[in-house]
């Protein structure tokens, strides 16, 4: 009875110890999986990969993008002429994980920086592992819209649809707003209407930052409703390019109003207007709360504002006081989430004292924090 009684002691010591040995086992070997998963491929150094090539190609460094092709990719990437479609801006909006490898859809707004031309494409990244090291093999583009001048009016292109859009057009603008300099609104100015300048698209499409010039410079934001894009309507007398398409009398004076083109332009949100400047180009964050706008005062050289999207205000830094505006530039280098990066460049090397102003820099937009990296 004892020995049967010692017997299923030890049996069940032994079970015990089997269960124990067991869960230690899958807790190490669960453990090791996530481990060796981790170490093998890490989605999040496969984006800053991405991060680091999109910034390169925002600054046209086409060279150090190239450097983080895999070798299958160089191989089949051959070397062309420069696209007058210049990065200035994008947001990376799914990120996904298959086996080891990842895979990053990404938004890229395009824009020409000396004639009213803008394109958003969605991009496609493939990243795997190559050795030790993380490389892009994979680059597709398609493109969701383009914006262009025709006919003295902005138009818009979805996809690879064939008929476009009227998105705004001269008739469109506001005569006169007051400039964000004015802080007392003391002097409304007069909008250049007729010159359209560089323009530049949302990550969703549904918003168009646009520009005009002559002399001075008038910037903002078009939200873009596609559910408008009908024609005719309500609308009498015509638009400036359909009178000028009849060759000869206008529809009016043939009998009767043609019914102006309806623009798929819903609202024009003001944003500034840049006495004696040029704006070069104009960028969303990502999230696009915000946007910066590069402009140019031939006396004084670049710098940067930057606006609320939806209200049109600026952001409580203005960085023509903050730095000494004619001594140095401040260029627009890139969004971070929930940051701002640009660079302070002093124009005489010589001046010792601009030398601690001159630097990289890092703009926190929830707190407006400014820190110099």
């Amino acid at each position: 009875m004892r020995k049967n009684l010692h017997i299923k002691k030890l049996t069940s010591y032994m079970l015990i110890l089997c269960l124990i040995f067991a869960f230690t086992a899958c807790k190490k070997t669960s453990k090791g999986e996530v481990q060796a998963e981790t170490s093998d491929f890490e989605i999040k150094v496969a984006q800053n990969v991405v991060d680091v090539y999109m910034k390169a190609l925002m600054k046209e460094d086409f060279q150090g993008a190239k450097k983080l092709y895999s070798k299958e990719l160089t191989q089949k990437t051959q070397e062309s002429g420069k696209s007058e479609l210049k990065v200035k801006g994008y947001s990376i909006e799914e990120t996904s994980e298959i086996g080891k490898t990842g895979f990053f859809k990404i938004k890229v707004a395009r824009m020409n920086l000396s004639e009213p031309i803008a394109a958003l494409d969605e991009a496609i990244i493939k990243v795997i592992k190559e050795g030790a090291e993380y490389k892009i093999n994979e680059v597709k583009n398609e493109t969701e819209k383009e914006a262009f001048l025709e006919n003295h009016a902005l138009r818009v292109r979805s996809k690879n649809n064939i008929k476009t859009n009227l998105l705004i057009d001269p008739s469109s603008f506001p005569q006169y707003i007051f400039a964000k300099d004015d802080k007392g609104n003391l002097s409304k100015q007069a909008v250049p209407r007729n010159s359209f300048s560089v323009i530049n698209f949302g990550y969703e499409g549904e918003r168009i930052a646009i520009s005009t010039y002559n002399k001075d410079s008038y910037a903002g934001i078009i939200k873009i409703d596609e559910s408008m894009a009908t024609q005719g309507g309500a609308d009498s007398g015509g638009s400036e390019e359909s009178e000028g398409q009849q060759g000869g009398k206008s529809g009016g004076q043939q009998g009767g109003a043609m019914a102006r083109e309806k623009p798929i332009g819903k609202e024009l949100i003001s944003l500034d207007l840049f006495k004696n400047a040029k704006i070069q180009f104009m960028s969303f964050s990502i999230g696009e709360k915000f946007i910066v706008v590069q402009y140019e005062k031939s006396d004084k050289g670049k710098c940067i504002r930057v606006y609320n999207t939806d209200s049109g205000e600026l952001i409580p830094v203005k960085f023509e006081e903050k730095y000494p505006y004619g001594k140095v530039e401040v260029v627009f280098s890139s969004f971070d989430k929930d940051a701002l990066n640009y660079e302070v460049i002093q124009k005489d090397m010589n001046d010792k004292t601009l030398q601690e102003q001159a630097g990289k820099y890092k703009l926190d937009l929830k707190e407006f924090k400014i820190k110099k990296l």
